[in-house]
């Protein structure tokens, strides 16, 4: 009987063992879906517009333009994101196709650097950010003087570690709607940021900035053909004004 006794004992101690477990999981999961849906809520209430760039520079190759696989990616892993958080519409346009200035008048997620993606360019130049792109080469930080770059291979050639940079803001062709900018200096880096803007780390740090407006630098290594450890390097409360 002593012996019954014990096993039971034992089994209510693994199941409310298991059962806190548990609870803790899903309350950690809960509170970082609803701190992902508070940062993408204008995204999730209207059908978000999608900007992508494309190179037209090798059109002997590829009529259509070519798209970095990195972008692809990265647009592909924040779309599977916010159909997680409920929403399902999405419209996706090239930024060398749109010739309606209301066009981008919408929530907008931008997707590629402004050496490819028109919309990224005048959307950075109407904002009053502290980080400075300096193209594929970096993105220098004008408060503390620091250039974040990408790192080559000087023997392979290979890519080791490139960057990325988030923005949301509000967006600056109609103040009323909002825009969040995703891209690196490769692809690699647009990848990781992407990785980034959904994670868990990246959602604790606005708690603490107590703002949905940001700018942030990230580096990540190059493993295998994908984006591997990814590190903030910075994250700031974006100024509300623009230039």
């Amino acid at each position: 009987m002593g012996i019954l006794l014990q096993v039971a004992i034992n089994l209510v101690s693994a199941l409310i063992g298991l059962l806190v477990g548990m609870s803790w999981h899903w309350t950690r999961k809960y509170a970082q879906l609803r701190g992902s849906r508070k940062f993408w809520a204008p995204f999730l209430n209207e059908c978000p517009l999608f900007v992508l760039g494309r190179f037209r520079e090798f059109s002997r190759f590829e009529q259509s333009g070519l798209v970095g696989a990195g972008d692809t990616m990265a647009l592909s892993e924040i779309r599977t994101h916010l159909a997680k958080l409920g929403t399902r519409e999405f419209s996706v346009v090239y930024s060398d196709r749109i010739v309606d200035g209301d066009a981008v008048k919408e929530n907008l997620v931008l997707v590629g650097g402004p050496d490819v993606n028109l919309i990224t360019e005048r959307t950075l130049e109407q904002l009053n950010l502290t980080l400075k792109v300096k193209g594929p080469s970096g993105v220098y930080d004008s408060i503390t003087g620091k250039l974040t770059t990408s790192e080559i291979d000087p023997i392979t050639g290979n890519l080791q570690r490139d960057f990325g940079v988030i923005i949301r803001a509000s967006n600056p062709f109609l103040a009323s709607k909002h825009v969040v900018v995703i891209f690196g200096g490769y692809g690699y880096g647009t990848w990781a940021a992407a990785r980034y803007v959904v994670s868990r780390e990246f959602l604790d740090k606005l708690r603490v900035l107590r703002t949905d407006y940001v700018e942030c630098v990230i580096q990540a290594d190059v493993l295998l053909g994908s984006p591997g450890a990814i590190h903030q390097v910075v994250i700031r409360k974006l100024a509300l004004s623009n230039n």
